[in-house]
């Protein structure tokens, strides 16, 4: 009876994870199958996104298989787009490859895609040092894709109390999608990682950092936002000055209406204004309420 008990404890205690599968995935590569480009029979390129998946813990249901179950099921769309430079010099051509892997399912909430690029330098000018390089490509773009959205459909799955001991991991991949989740659910525990992210030379890093502390809402994030304003366009400074208009607060504020009286660019005064004219009906209606 004793045994029993104990094991029922044990069994009661180990919660097993949800399996998570996918229905199914579209692959759109028509221009690289169509140029014969890879050498590869049909399907072969949708059963290695089937298998990269499944190596990641993300198998593939085959036709006419059922999800087991209770267990989460998505579905997913790969597009991928190659490009070829032109040896100029022995060493100079190479072969780059595109991925972007859709995702859909209600765990997920918003964060529905990842991307990956690959790029193979040419051994040589002929057909076959072309073949060998895409081939090479799109092996890789493939794992890459697949670690993505593992990466991301794990870090979904997740609770706040693990994701913020994820921001401690070394590995960059996990840290990412850790930090992308939080802020998906506006857990303050995001704020400090994106921030850190906004001192970043690549703009699209800055401007997805951006983005996600909108959502937050997190003041801190102001005069963080306005230091990453420097030196950058006018295009960058208009996105940053709505961005602040966005969150709001007495800095915000006070940034907005210096950049509206005095700023060199008259396109940068009138989106500073704008900013400042909306965050103020936005403060104007939430006293009223």
């Amino acid at each position: 009876m004793v045994v029993l008990a104990l094991l029922g404890l044990v069994a009661g205690g180990c919660k097993r994870e949800t399996k998570t599968v996918f229905q199914k995935v579209d692959v759109d590569a028509e221009e690289l199958l169509k140029e014969s480009a890879l050498g590869w029979f049909p399907g072969e390129l949708n059963g290695r996104i089937a298998s990269a998946l499944s190596a990641n813990g993300l198998p593939v249901l085959k036709e006419g298989e059922s999800a087991p179950s209770g267990a989460h099921v998505l579905k997913g769309r790969l597009s991928l787009e190659s490009e070829l430079t032109e040896a100029r010099t022995a060493t100079s051509g190479q072969v780059a490859v595109a991925a972007v892997f859709q995702l859909k399912g209600k765990e997920l909430g918003t964060l529905d895609s990842v991307s990956a690029q690959r790029e193979v330098a040419l051994k040589g000018a002929g057909p076959e040092d072309r073949r060998e390089a895409m081939v090479h490509a799109v092996e890789g773009v493939l794992e890459d894709i697949a670690a993505e959205a593992g990466a991301l459909v794990k870090a979904s799955s997740q609770k706040d109390d693990v994701l913020v001991k994820a921001l401690e991991s070394t590995d960059a991949r996990v840290r990412g999608y850790a930090v992308k989740v939080l802020a998906e659910r506006r857990h303050p525990a995001a704020v400090p990682p994106l921030l850190e992210q906004l001192k970043a030379e690549d703009l699209d890093l800055v401007r997805g950092a951006i983005g996600a502390l909108v959502e937050l809402r997190d003041p801190r994030a102001v005069p963080v936002m306005i230091d990453a304003c420097h030196a950058r366009d006018n295009l960058f400074q208009r996105e940053v000055v709505f961005a602040l208009g966005a969150i709001g607060g007495d800095e915000a504020e006070a940034y907005l209406y210096t950049m509206a009286q005095g700023h060199d660019e008259p396109v940068i005064r009138a989106s500073a204004q704008q900013a400042l004219d909306e965050l103020k009906a936005r403060s104007k209606q939430g006293a009223r309420k």
